[in-house]
């Protein structure tokens, strides 16, 4: 069975305008690690910087419960701060080409207002899912909730055009195995709870946020 509304019968390239906002997410990933890796290195500060800042804007899934806080609203703001931050220049740079990789159809399909809304969604249920879900209360920082939302957003797309497990088998393994080899590479410090939570925000938005004619963006979008 297929359906209209299959992501892949209705992909566009992305406008000006919708490929202005992947380059601008990448720009806000790789601009502060920047900063960071060059106080590591010794190039631009010290390498105590990362430790600070990690203080103020990584995600503290403590401060959900009885932990005090840095400063006023550190416990709503961490769950946006905490995205634009990465582990090291390494764990970056891998998200920024997962970005450029998963996001183009996606953002072709939700065009610029819907895709932000489930960016954002994928990323702020990563991080309860990881604050509920995990007795771990380590900070933790990195796109990778949101990333793995455009996952589930696209896996949903796939079943909406087939609407059969099959094709999902390939795309589902990959990603369960990707999870494998980046908890191995990281010694087990892998917030996977995050990954399986920004994956289930992001599947489930998607089908929210899926215009209901797909042939219209956001920008012709008339009230």
């Amino acid at each position: 069975m297929t359906s209209k509304f299959g992501l892949l019968q209705r992909y566009r390239p992305p406008n000006s305008s919708s490929r202005a906002v992947l380059w601008l997410i990448a720009v806000t990933l790789i601009l502060p690690e920047i900063r960071l890796s060059t106080a590591d290195w010794g190039i631009w500060g010290r390498s105590i910087l990362r430790t600070k800042i990690y203080y103020d804007w990584a995600y503290w899934p403590g401060l959900l419960y009885s932990g005090t806080p840095n400063y006023w609203g550190q416990a709503v703001i961490m769950h946006l701060s905490y995205g634009i931050l990465h582990a090291n220049f390494q764990h970056m740079a891998f998200n920024v080409l997962t970005l450029f990789s998963i996001a183009p159809p996606i953002l072709s399909d939700l065009r610029t207002i819907r895709f932000l809304s489930l960016y954002f969604l994928s990323q702020i249920g990563g991080a309860l899912t990881y604050a509920i879900a995990s007795s771990d209360r380590s900070p933790m920082v990195g796109a990778s909730g949101a990333l793995f939302g455009l996952a589930g957003a696209l896996l949903a797309s796939i079943w909406m055009q087939d609407r059969r497990l099959r094709p999902l088998l390939l795309p589902a393994l990959i990603l369960i195995a990707l999870n494998i080899v980046m908890f191995i590479a990281l010694d087990g410090r892998l917030a996977w709870l995050t990954h399986l939570g920004g994956f289930f925000f992001g599947a489930i938005g998607y089908f929210f946020l899926l215009p209901n004619d797909p042939s219209q963006g956001d920008e012709k979008k008339k009230i």
